[in-house]
């Protein structure tokens, strides 16, 4: 068993300088958001004044606290990955701008290598919520989104804060932008010695005290966007994200190692370019990505120097046709091919995948129905049809909500797995899963001055071809095989109240779940059979609390994490914690500027 505390205290101030013609500044806070529709059933979007209230925080302790998210973290500066009721890392889908972020590689994505800052827009869609062509996101799909505004405004944000253990973040914002062109550039970095001290409890009674070793990160991020109105309905947006890492990867607490024997350098490269056409019938927009990323990893011990490098370019449309106010369709097509160069593939690897979508919403008054089919073809071999319907049903106005939603998916294999060597499976079929969920909402209006809301989901998922790594029975290193078959089910409750009058502002967030998720068909070992798939916690509690008064806020956010089985007999586990963060701010106006204060106390 091993607990690590840790205590951070952050004191961070950054300026806005607005201008417009007229000298008139600006103060508040346009507030974007949606009414709930069959469209984004089951779609968590947080909004422009929680993403503002958040941009201090890492974007791993946020998701979780609106959504039954569980981060798996292995400190600030590591690997952090992401599992959706119960399944894995590879099952979340991660779009930037409608671009597949994830590596081709893992199939996975790291959220410590995305930061809070750069987003105007999160959403969340559990399960097959998801409106995007690209089929895969087993467990769900997380969607990143920036969004140019054209009025005639200049912006200047800096941000710089200091932290424990030599952490320094520093975060630059210039934005300028009229009735026709919108430029936008942000500089974001963070750096760590990151050697926090801990209780070596590999040792006898009383533990000794000891500090972390050879866990500094350095990061560095830029992220250009640069979008033009050619007309009333027409416009051009072009992106442009390139990010550097450079960190230490410690040893075992409980193995001798070199100093400084564990490396990786990365650096990737993202860009995407956009036609976006409006009209009061329809809405089509065509997509041009390429992504360029390069790791090099080094064990001095191991004698290992790796390079590995990967290409992506995609394409995608997508044609919104609105028949009436009441029945819409979609349809939507991505081609996107990866290539892989890698020191551990036998040979230079590349795989075509072909996406495509329709779908269709009606609307009867207060209940509206969505029916999708997808369909998923990679290398131009098997053709997978993916079908989904869901329902939504208003039975009380705006007060008593009901959806549900029943469908298929598949998720390719990543290329590590068809591929590493030694151990890579080229045989690999495609992961299955039929997916369920159904949810009740209530909401209750106090008066003009708060409101609750309630909601309660209970989810179902039966992943078939689901991909292990195990010891070979002939050869005498790991590989990938499709044997296990997994059942997750679970509950999700949570619960929304807000109250402003006055210069008062609460905000508080409970947020609970209960998920299952077993073996089904694993191993002939019956211990395995039937058990809590690792690192899954059965039981999740999060909550939030939010006070503002004038030009002070208030924020407390704290984590509960049941335990948690870390072997497939589920003999062993880890034990549950329970995290908090604290923080506070000021703000200060000055000579037509603004100026922030914030203390924060993290874990």
């Amino acid at each position: 068993m091993r607990r690590l505390i840790s205590i951070s205290l952050s004191l961070f101030c950054f300026a806005v300088m607005q201008a417009q013609e007229d000298t008139v500044l600006l103060k508040g806070l346009e507030i974007i958001g949606q009414r709930n529709s069959i469209d984004k059933r089951g779609i968590i979007r947080l909004d422009s004044a929680e993403m503002e209230e958040m941009k201090s925080k890492e974007i791993a302790r946020i998701l979780p606290l609106f959504a039954n998210i569980h981060l798996k973290s292995y400190g600030q500066g590591n690997l952090a990955t992401s599992s959706f009721r119960g399944t894995s890392a590879s099952h979340t889908q991660v779009l930037w701008n409608g671009l597949r972020i994830n590596s081709p590689m893992l199939g996975q994505t790291n959220f410590e290598d995305l930061p809070m800052d750069f987003f105007d827009d999160i959403s969340i869609s559990p399960g097959n919520t998801s409106t995007s062509a690209m089929s895969g996101g087993l467990g769900g799909s997380i969607e990143l989104n920036n969004r140019a505004v054209f009025k005639k405004s200049s912006q200047i944000d800096v941000k710089q804060s200091f932290g424990s253990f030599f952490t320094i973040k520093t975060f630059g914002n210039w934005q300028w932008s009229n009735a026709r062109l919108f430029l936008r550039l942000r500089v974001f970095s963070k750096q760590s010695e990151n050697d926090f001290p801990f209780k070596n409890n590999t040792y006898t009674k009383p533990y000794p005290v000891e500090r972390r070793t050879d866990a500094d990160y350095k990061f560095l991020a830029l992220m250009q966007e640069i979008a033009y109105s050619l007309s009333e309905k027409n416009s051009l947006h072009a992106f442009f994200w390139y990010q550097k890492n450079e960190r230490s990867i410690p040893p075992p607490i409980c193995i001798a190692s070199l100093p400084d024997n564990e490396n990786q350098h990365k650096q990737s490269f993202r860009s995407l370019l956009r036609w976006q056409h409006l009209s009061t019938k329809y809405k089509l927009s065509l997509n041009s990505a390429f992504t360029h990323d390069k790791m090099r990893y080094s064990n001095k011990i191991s004698s290992i120097d790796a390079l590995h490098r990967f290409y992506t370019f995609s394409e995608n449309m997508d044609f919104r046709y609105y028949l009436n106010t009441k029945n819409r369709f979609n349809i939507s097509a991505n081609y996107t091919i990866d290539k892989v160069l890698s020191e551990n593939y036998s040979k230079d690897i590349s795989r075509e995948e072909w996406h495509a979508q329709i779908f269709s919403i009606h609307d009867f008054g207060n209940i509206a129905v969505k029916m999708k089919i997808k369909q998923l073809t990679a290398n131009w071999k098997k053709i997978h049809w993916i079908p989904d319907i869901a329902f939504f049903w208003e039975i009380k106005e705006d007060k008593v909500f009901l959806d549900a939603g029943i469908g298929k998916n598949y998720q390719l294999p990543g290329l590590n797995d068809m591929y590493w060597y030694p151990g890579g499976n080229p045989d690999l079929k495609a992961e299955r899963g039929d997916i369920m969920d159904i949810s009740l909402k209530l909401k209750k209006q106090f008066s003009s001055h708060s409101n609750i809301v309630w909601k309660n989901t209970l989810f179902y998922s039966h992943i078939y071809d689901w991909i292990v790594w195990q010891p070979d029975s002939v050869y005498a290193y790991w590989k990938a095989f499709n044997i296990k078959e997994v059942v997750s089910q679970g509950v999700e409750s949570s619960l929304d109240f807000r109250f402003s009058k006055n210069n008062h502002s609460w905000k508080s967030r409970i947020q609970y779940a209960f998920t299952d998720s077993r073996n089904i068909v694993f191993s002939a070992e019956e211990a395995d059979n039937y058990k809590q798939l690792i690192y899954v916690p059965k039981h999740k509690l999060s909550g939030s609390l939010n006070y503002a008064y004038k030009d002070f806020n208030l924020s407390f956010l704290n984590s509960f994490i049941g335990k948690r089985f870390t072997t497939t007999d589920n003999f062993r586990y880890m034990p549950w914690y329970w995290i908090c963060d604290l923080s506070l701010s000021k703000e200060i106006p000055l000579r037509g500027k603004k100026i922030q204060c914030s203390l924060l106390l993290d874990n």
